[in-house]
């Protein structure tokens, strides 16, 4: 088996969708069409942009004996990630999301965790060699933050980069972040991170230089259609997003995430990484839902070629 380069320690969840005219009222039945199951969670959707931009790449996470179980594993495999470091709780269901969406886009989502709310720093303590030799450690929050900080921890005790995306955001700010070398929320998540209001004011560059009063080392705010702010203690840098036509913007932060590790893994700097994220994430808004969206690295590769050629 091949060695992988990424470990994302993170979550699987398994998304059941529904259409309706529009959302149903408390105790009101309503018949609903276009049902689906689709693949989700942060982290599995973090692995697989990352494998199918060609790097190996580890998951490590906790799902049920069960169906929805089965069919993470089963993508996992067929995308070529590595899958020992999938742990199986012998009680708790695979997470899953309900999710009703009407005719105006407008959606009601219920989230039951389930295994994912189990995965604990013992956990990755039993199963350290998952570290070894790894270049990113990258992790989101819908895992417990107890192992999250953890899994920070670990990736640079073994040498490692380390990415924290604080997805789904909360209160970090009584928290030691000095493991983590690149904090990465979008602009609602770092103003969550802080303890701030939704409705603050505070521009995205003074969100930056508080959060690297966490400890982290650097920040990376995404925003969408405007790009990414890149910010150290020593400068900070404005990187755009590619000009598409935007047809779904789900999972582009997880596509964004799992971009910045590759290039960070292949020793791009920050900068170059960055502006190579929001090239990968901008070109996942073009199709709909999650997996289906994400770009394998010939198809950037031949994006980014056609788009010097139109700029000739």
């Amino acid at each position: 088996m091949f060695h992988p380069q990424i470990l994302v320690v993170g979550s699987y969840a398994a998304g059941l969708v529904m259409q309706t005219q529009r959302l149903p009222g408390p105790g009101e039945t309503i018949l609903g069409h276009g049902f689906r199951a689709t693949h989700g969670g942060k982290g599995s959707n973090q692995a697989v942009q990352a494998a199918r931009l060609g790097i190996p790449t580890a998951f490590f996470g906790s799902v049920g004996r069960d169906g929805y179980g089965d069919a993470c594993a089963q993508l996992h495999a067929e995308e070529g990630i590595d899958t020992r470091f999938l742990l199986r709780h012998p009680e708790l269901p695979t997470g899953v999301g309900f999710i009703v969406v009407d005719a105006e886009g407008h959606n009601l989502i219920a989230l039951d965790m389930g295994a994912n709310a189990s995965l604990s720093e013992r956990d990755l303590a039993r199963h350290g060699e998952a570290f070894a030799g790894i270049k990113v450690v990258l992790a989101p929050l819908e895992i417990p933050l107890a192992t999250a900080l953890q899994a920070m921890r670990l990736g640079r005790e073994a040498g490692g980069t380390t990415i924290l995306n604080p997805a789904p955001a909360s209160d970090l700010t009584n928290t030691d972040l000095s493991s983590v070398d690149y904090l990465t929320p979008n602009e609602s998540e770092a103003r969550a991170c802080l303890g701030l209001l939704p409705d603050d004011t505070s521009s995205p560059e003074a969100l930056a230089w508080r959060l690297l009063d966490l400890g982290c080392g650097n920040v990376v705010i995404t925003l969408g259609e405007k790009g990414c702010l890149l910010r150290s203690r020593a400068k900070a840098c404005h990187l755009p997003a590619l000009r598409v036509e935007v047809v779904d913007t789900t999972g582009a932060g997880d596509s964004f995430n799992a971009a910045f590790a590759v290039a960070i893994c292949e020793g791009l700097a920050a900068s170059a990484a960055a502006a190579f994220a929001c090239q990968v994430a901008s070109l996942s808004t073009t199709k709909p839902d999650t997996i289906p969206s994400y770009p394998t690295r010939s198809q950037v590769t031949d994006e980014a070629t056609h788009r010097r050629f139109l700029e000739q």
